[in-house]
């Protein structure tokens, strides 16, 4: 079981071959790879190394720094949903089913105990 926040990272050059499940499960984040977003990075690259460019990245640090120290100190905060009881969903199924709705309570297995061995 995990109890501390985590992080997946997945590349992929294909993501309309991802199944439902893990397109469901993540947000999906593209690159703009064109010569117009090139230029655009190479020109703010060399705009950085001029002297406006360190004159701002000296007024930006210390914002960055107060931003950095704020999020240090938010604690997590349980929120509840006092419409939670009224809220309906379709109870059509606009996708084949997952395999925790397969399967109830999939997800909550004992993984502590040796499992049994599987007969031949």
């Amino acid at each position: 079981m995990i109890t501390e926040p985590f992080c997946i990272f997945l590349t992929t050059a294909h993501p309309e071959a991802l199944d439902y499940e893990t397109r469901n499960r993540f947000v999906m984040l593209t690159a703009d790879e064109s010569n117009e977003q090139t230029k655009r990075i190479l020109e703010q690259q060399r705009w950085n190394e001029t002297l406006e460019g360190l004159v701002a990245k000296k007024k930006r640090d210390p914002v960055i720094r107060r931003h950095r120290n704020a999020q240090r100190l938010i604690e997590p905060l349980h929120v509840v949903n006092p419409h939670a009881p009224s809220l309906s969903f379709p109870s059509a199924a606009s996708h084949p089913p997952s395999r925790t709705e397969e399967v109830p309570h999939a997800h909550q297995s004992d993984r502590s105990a040796p499992s049994a061995p599987k007969a031949a």
